[in-house]
């Protein structure tokens, strides 16, 4: 091969080369062996970083075996959850409490939990679904925004048509309620959380952001 032929064969390889490269890091088309080794760059940039340590400030409160066992199987009546929710904001003086879970399905217990919610800083959740199977059940919270106000830019958020909420009386009661959805990578693990969403055109807030808005208002408590 002439020395003409191995130079325009060594700049086409190199074009070829930094075209997949500027398509992987535009999202045009990931490379699933780019996106390994980025994965694994944040994992140790992450854990070199992190202080190693928990916050102190934050405490989960788990519905683990032992509870199971001691008490009964899950779901437990709603006057048992009333009953927990008052030990911690009376008695451990918990400045916000998110719960983790979904109270989608009426129950008696739905006026003891209610009373124990009023007035308090807690926070309830959803799952958002798309699909046509997705199902609409339970009352969402008042949207952020309008997305028209977007201009037409979706800003890359993921768009859902179905959600499961909670009851009217409990969604009534509490100041905040976001959504629980995560995107894991493509190995599976999660690394980070949306705080946006949209549903049927209107902007939603993720549960984790609506537990530290809490906090961070408790003082003048206000609607977060």
């Amino acid at each position: 091969m002439s020395t003409g032929a191995l130079r325009l064969l060594r700049w086409a390889l190199l074009g070829f080369a930094l075209a997949l490269t500027l398509m992987h890091a535009s999202g045009l088309m990931p490379l699933r062996p780019l996106q390994q080794i980025d994965l694994a760059i944040d994992d140790a940039r992450l854990r070199a970083t992190m202080p190693g340590t928990r916050d102190p400030r934050i405490v989960i409160v788990d519905i683990d075996d032992a509870s199971l066992a001691r008490i009964g199987r899950w779901p437990w009546p709603r006057e048992r959850i009333a009953a927990l929710a008052q030990e911690l904001f009376e008695r451990q003086h918990a400045a916000v409490v998110g719960f983790d879970l979904v109270f989608a399905e009426p129950d008696p217990g739905d006026a003891a939990l209610a009373q124990a919610l009023r007035g308090r800083p807690a926070v309830l959740g959803f799952f958002l679904a798309d699909g046509p199977s997705a199902q609409r059940t339970g009352v969402l919270p008042a949207p952020v925004f309008d997305a028209s106000t977007l201009g037409g830019r979706s800003g890359g958020l993921a768009q859902w048509s179905g959600h499961v909420a909670n009851v009217a009386p409990l969604a009534a009661t509490v100041p905040a309620a976001g959504f629980f959805n995560v995107l894991p990578d493509i190995d599976g693990i999660v690394r980070r959380c949306p705080w946006w969403r949209t549903w049927r055109a209107a902007i939603r807030r993720t549960w984790r952001w609506r537990c530290c808005a809490c906090t961070a208002m408790r003082r003048r408590f206000a609607p977060c």
